[in-house]
């Protein structure tokens, strides 16, 4: 598991893409679900380095999203 902290300014695509082939370089080689919030960049990030990647959005962010209140 990965998780991310947040990202303060811009770049955030870049500071993603960083970790994420850190992990590749100490030999990881899929990531098979990522669950995402849907910052920006983070979508892009991962399918550039793990193009296989299933990418869902988090359930409590779908949860949270869809409670009009």
């Amino acid at each position: 598991m990965i998780i991310f902290p947040p990202a303060q300014g811009g770049g955030k695509k870049e500071k993603i893409s960083t970790i994420l082939k850190h992990g590749q370089n100490y030999g990881e080689e899929d990531i098979l679900i990522a669950c995402v919030d849907g910052l920006t960049g983070f979508t892009e990030a991962i399918s550039a380095i793990y193009p296989k990647t299933e990418i869902q959005k988090c359930i409590i962010h779908q949860i949270r999203n869809s409670i009009v209140i």
